[in-house]
């Protein structure tokens, strides 16, 4: 029985001894996954580089995004978000919706000059999504306020527009950074705007950008 007993101690030992010597299983290394931020824009704002004249080639006003799938995806969001949805009222705003938008919110009107509001979706609270302003001098389309469709409480997204004469106005964007929650952007970007050109040639062209820090709780 001792034998047996030290033999059974040995064999142990060495079961022992080997597991200490076989190599520790590879542990993964966390993988860093890319995060979307909140008001974060995938690539850098037209607001920060030089600006540029998109507007001088444009003769019409554009489809919207997605404008061949837009009416039937979202026929539901339309039937919650339908008083969002402002009815046409002149033959500007027919030709906006002739593409495709969705008109809303309120007309802007200095002299010859209106500008029209349209959206191409919504998101669940009625927020517009993929929207434009379009420009009208007379019944003359002349360009867009800004070269892409912007989505409500993101990065380069327009919160209003001032008219200041016939042929000029101001509009302030939202500038996010990664860090700023959805509801409080960390800064506005200004920028001011005038008609160029003669007759079929007048267009909107943006003079000038101006960003300021906004100090959030004053």
């Amino acid at each position: 029985m001792r034998k047996a007993g030290l033999f059974a101690v040995v064999l142990m030992a060495v079961a022992m001894a080997a597991a200490q010597t076989q190599p520790a299983a590879p542990v993964s290394a966390p993988v860093s996954m890319p995060v979307s931020m909140p008001g974060q824009s995938a690539s850098q704002s037209w607001l920060d580089g030089p600006l540029r004249d998109w507007n001088a080639q444009t003769d019409a006003v554009p489809l919207p995004p997605n404008s061949a799938t837009i009416n039937a995806r979202d026929e539901s969001i339309w039937q919650f978000c339908g008083q969002q949805v402002r009815h046409s009222g002149s033959p500007e705003d027919e030709e906006v919706l002739e593409k495709g938008w969705h008109l809303y919110g309120e007309v802007h009107v200095y002299g010859k000059l209106s500008v029209i509001s349209a959206m191409s979706n919504a998101d669940g609270m009625c927020r517009p999504l993929g929207y434009q302003f379009f420009l009208f001098y007379g019944k003359h389309f002349v360009g867009t306020i800004a070269p892409e469709p912007m989505d409500s409480r993101s990065d380069g997204a327009v919160d209003r527009v001032i008219l200041t004469s016939e042929k000029a106005l101001i509009a302030e964007f939202r500038r996010y950074t990664p860090d700023d929650p959805l509801c409080c952007p960390s800064a506005t970007s200004t920028v001011s705007y005038e008609l160029a050109g003669e007759g079929e040639h007048l267009h909107l062209v943006a003079k000038d950008v101006t960003t300021t820090s906004i100090q959030q709780g004053k």
